[in-house]
């Protein structure tokens, strides 16, 4: 009997039949095909063959179909997962790109392009193309964008008047 699944391995099915055949020990058989198929179902469906057959195996059946149940609801969530991930994937693309499509749009009007000629706007112009290239935790950051502080603080005026008039604090 030969036994075809995904990826053509009946090779490795006919070599656990032969060696349970011979041996007669399913633990070490079973220790034995999950190194030849080398995968998390069949490593799933091993381990399940073992608990069955340690405790007695009447109900094989139906632990078998709720197996199968739980690894069609992983494979679908695995499937959702990945979908997701593409999708942040290509939209941190688009995020990447549209300032590049809008500044080419931009190029083609002759106001704008005057109104950005200057000296000034050109360092303006690189240091965005620069920071359009990092990654955004390094674009972001204060000191990447020239800025001297993370944080900005409003300390409110105090007259001169006003601060000769003030008592010192008392400690």
């Amino acid at each position: 009997m030969v036994v075809i699944i995904n990826g053509g391995r009946s090779d490795e099915l006919a070599g656990f039949g032969s060696r349970y055949r011979s041996s007669g020990r399913l633990t070490h058989c079973l220790d034995m095909l999950k190194d030849d198929l080398a995968d998390q179902v069949a490593d799933r469906i091993c381990e399940t063959l073992r608990v069955a057959r340690e405790v007695g195996g009447t109900d094989l059946g139906r632990v078998l179909r709720t197996l199968s149940t739980f690894l069609r609801e992983d494979a679908r969530t695995r499937a959702e997962l990945e979908t997701r991930q593409g999708w942040t994937v290509n939209a941190a693309r688009l995020a990447v790109g549209a300032p590049w499509v809008v500044l080419l749009l931009l190029a083609t009007l002759q106001t704008t392009l005057e109104a950005y000629d200057h000296r000034r706007r050109s360092a303006a112009r690189r240091r965005g193309g620069v920071s359009g290239g990092l990654p955004p935790d390094v674009a972001n950051r204060p000191a990447a964008r020239g800025e001297a502080g993370a944080r900005v603080t409003v300390t409110p005026t105090v007259s001169a008047r006003a601060a000769r008039r003030a008592d010192p604090p008392t400690v």
